[in-house]
Order: structure tokens, then C-alpha cells, then sequence
């Protein structure tokens, strides 16, 4: 049985078992976060199980809705709190929640550290997918000038070229290869774009 971190499923061999949500697999056991059905909660532990005893779970969407997402839950305040300490204190690289969030699933407020995207980004480029050129020779300044043109032009994203090359530079191990990933996950590349120009903000071009 193939597990993935947050696939659902039954702890038990009984009908005593109950709902959990796995959090990391391992090759013998699986460290589950259990579900409170009459919270609609998470336990606060997570308890590692044997992989013998667990059957995964098959949700249809509706049934994947009405229960929460596995983030912690928050109070609005407490969130707002969150984001706020993270833009003050930056000692901690790993820390980047900058938005809070209301999840209908969990009935409560999260915080993360991606960008809303708007809805009519999202259109334009499911309708108009970059087709790369035959042998692009992405590592050429001209060949990444056109994928900018469709940021720029086609999708809505009004960036300088000279904004768009500095956001390569850590996005890969050169700028031909940022340009190669960026192009098989976009919306990953726009996170990360959104971050360089958030975190250079007050830098002149």
C-alpha cells in the first residue's frame, strides 16, 4: 500500500479504529495526526502506528470538505499575531507567514507564507500555456526576453526584464535552468516572485 503525507486513513483492524490523517511515512510505521469526531479536531499528539494496522482511506470531495485540513487552527487574533512577530523578527529563515487566511474546513483562521493569486492570473494561463521553443538555449539573454514577454504581455504580470532576471538568480543553478523549472511549475516560480520582490522592495532597480 502506497502512502503519501496527508492521505487519510483508518487506524484498526475493528470497527473500534478511527479517521487519521498521515503526517510522515516511514518504511515500517506511519506517524498519524488522529481526528476528534466530535470536535471535528485534531489531537494536539501525533502517535506513530504500525503500518499492518492502518487501511488507507478513500474520500469523495464532498466528504474530503467537511473535514478539517491538518493546519492548526487559530483565532484571528492569534494569527494576526503570528504574521506580525514574522515581519518584525527575521532571525528565522524558515519562518515566512506574511498572510491569515479563513479555512471554511477547519472553521477557523490559519496563517502561510504564499501570495493570493488572483482568480484572473489563474485563467489567462491555463488558456495560454508557454510553448518553448525547439532547442531554446535559455542561458542567451534573447530566448529569456520571450519568456518574460509572457509574463509580462500574456499573463498580466507587469515586471521589469531587469526584476525578472535577479528573481532567477536563486531560483536555479543558472538562469537557463531557473527558466526550465520555472516553466514546469509557473505558479511555484510566481511565489517565489512575488517573495524577491516583497524582500526588495526598497531596493532601486
Amino acid at each position: 500500500m502506497e502512502l503519501w503525507k496527508n492521505d487519510w486513513v483508518w487506524v484498526g483492524l475493528t470497527k473500534k479504529g478511527y479517521l487519521a490523517m498521515v503526517v510522515v511515512v516511514r518504511e515500517h510505521s506511519v506517524l498519524v495526526q488522529v481526528l476528534n469526531k466530535g470536535t471535528n479536531r485534531f489531537s494536539p499528539y501525533r502517535e506513530t502506528v504500525s503500518r499492518r494496522v492502518i487501511k488507507k482511506v478513500e474520500l469523495t470531495k464532498e466528504e474530503r470538505d467537511a473535514l478539517p485540513c491538518g493546519k492548526r487552527p487559530l483565532s484571528l487574533g492569534k494569527a494576526k499575531m503570528i504574521v506580525a512577530t514574522n515581519h518584525i523578527f527575521k532571525d528565522d529563515p524558515a519562518r515566512h507567514e506574511r498572510r491569515v487566511y479563513y479555512c471554511r474546513r477547519c472553521r477557523a483562521f490559519h496563517t502561510t507564507g504564499q501570495f493570493k493569486l488572483p482568480m484572473e492570473f489563474l485563467k489567462r494561463l491555463a488558456e495560454n500555456p508557454y510553448t518553448p521553443e525547439e532547442m531554446a538555449e535559455y542561458w542567451r539573454k534573447a530566448c529569456r526576453k520571450k519568456v518574460w514577454r509572457w509574463w509580462h504581455t500574456v499573463l498580466g504580470i507587469r515586471v521589469s526584464f531587469g526584476r525578472f532576471e535577479g528573481s532567477l538568480k536563486n531560483y536555479g543553478d543558472n538562469r537557463a535552468d531557473a527558466i526550465k523549472k520555472m516553466l514546469v511549475d509557473p505558479l511555484n516560480y510566481l511565489h517565489h516572485l512575488y517573495q524577491y520582490l516583497y524582500d526588495n522592495r526598497k531596493r532601486p532597480e
